[in-house]
């Protein structure tokens, strides 16, 4: 089923771009399953565009995600949440399997943005110039200015990190059901569907979850 709904409501907030003033309610192909999705006019043709292109809904903005990792001697599960999931960044280990490494209830510190690397989730902050990347020529719009990645920067801006990634999920039963699997490994491929979905919500203009795109990538395409 379809539903279009076109009108004007100045203090509802747009679904994919957050700000104030929606031109569209809507659900149907271009909204994810289930979901009622509220679009500003410009927001409502890039979903539009994007149907067209990919045969598929965009999907929402990422606040949230869990990622399992895994080291030398134990396995963990981490939630990452930005400021608009929990009020502030929260990269939490709420899952361990094995002996070493933090205990369940530690958070990373010393960072606002989540890199997401090949080297595991890293907490960083920016050296003062993230206004200073191009693209095609043109510098990015306040919209859609991309962050500096972690490997851009000097290891000095770097705060606590995690072993390597094993696998992404938007949901915290998948990544419980990981956690609890044998022989995990980095990149796991019997995730990469998972991941994938993950990283491709997240997207290449989030304003915390940072994914890596240089040397430090994830060596899997996404």
């Amino acid at each position: 089923m379809t539903f279009i709904l076109k009108g004007d409501w100045p203090d509802a907030e747009c679904m994919d771009c957050e700000k104030k003033g929606v031109a569209f309610r809507h659900w149907g192909p271009l909204a994810p399953a289930g979901v009622k999705v509220l679009n500003c006019g410009e927001c409502w043709a890039k979903r539009q565009e994007y149907y067209t292109k990919h045969g598929a809904p965009k999907s929402l903005p990422v606040h949230e995600f869990f990622a399992v990792t895994v080291g030398p001697e134990s396995c963990s599960l981490y939630r990452v949440a930005d400021c608009q999931a929990a009020g502030r960044l929260v990269v939490e280990k709420i899952g361990l399997k094995g002996q070493g490494g933090a205990p369940v209830g530690a958070e990373l510190k010393g960072g606002n943005l989540v890199g997401i690397t090949r080297v595991g989730l890293q907490l960083y902050k920016e050296d003062g110039y993230p206004f200073m990347y191009q693209e095609n020529g043109r510098p990015f719009s306040g919209e859609t200015i991309r962050r500096q990645q972690a490997e851009e920067l000097n290891v000095a801006h770097w705060g606590g990190g995690t072993s390597p990634i094993v696998a992404l999920f938007a949901s915290k039963g998948a990544a419980e059901n990981c956690l609890q699997q044998e022989n995990l490994r980095p990149c796991d491929e019997r995730w990469h569907m998972e991941t994938a979905v993950v990283l491709r919500a997240i997207g290449e203009t989030h304003q915390t979850f940072i994914i890596s795109t240089g040397k430090l990538r994830l060596p899997f395409e996404w």
